[in-house]
């Protein structure tokens, strides 16, 4: 009977600030019977309205914390990174370090190191086309910059031979 239960919630929410309302007229230790009484009402009164409204507003409540601790956005595009193509160029897995490298120049046209990486592959690999394809759309991007190829097996940042 939630009638019941809603009708004794809001008389036990009634007695709780009646009682403090006595409370706050009192001094000293007296004021001690009408502040416990008054906060047995409230937590009775919670009691009886949580399946209505307490169970709802603490899961409202903890889905506002949980997306702030974990958030469920979703990214346009993957996130940064060359050692799936690394490690396909190590593997002699060539398709797949290809697709990974032009994944990355397609989602990040503004990476240096990818059309680094991918001609040099691309040239180790003798695809001339693609190389050249590559080393066109490099010039196009970074006017003036001097490309200098890198092994993709390898640490990016150790030697580069310039082109």
């Amino acid at each position: 009977m939630p009638v019941l239960r809603w009708l004794a919630a809001f008389a036990l929410l009634y007695a709780c600030f009646r009682a403090f309302k006595l409370a706050l007229t009192l001094s000293g230790l007296g004021a001690a019977g009408p502040l416990i009484l008054g906060f047995a009402a409230l937590i009775g009164a919670v009691l009886l309205l949580s399946p209505e409204i307490v169970i709802p507003v603490c899961e409202w409540f903890s889905r506002l914390f949980t997306n702030i601790i974990l958030p469920s956005d979703t990214f346009n595009k993957p996130v940064l990174s060359y050692n799936l193509a690394r490690l396909y160029v190590r593997q002699m897995r060539y398709s797949e370090s290809l697709d990974q490298y032009k994944m990355i120049l397609r989602h990040y046209p503004e990476e240096r190191e990818a059309y680094r990486e991918l001609i040099s592959f691309c040239g180790l690999m003798g695809e001339t086309a693609v190389a050249s394809r590559y080393q066109k759309s490099f010039q196009k991007m970074f006017p003036g910059e001097p490309l200098e190829l890198l092994d993709p097996a390898e640490n990016p940042s150790a030697g580069a031979r310039a082109l």
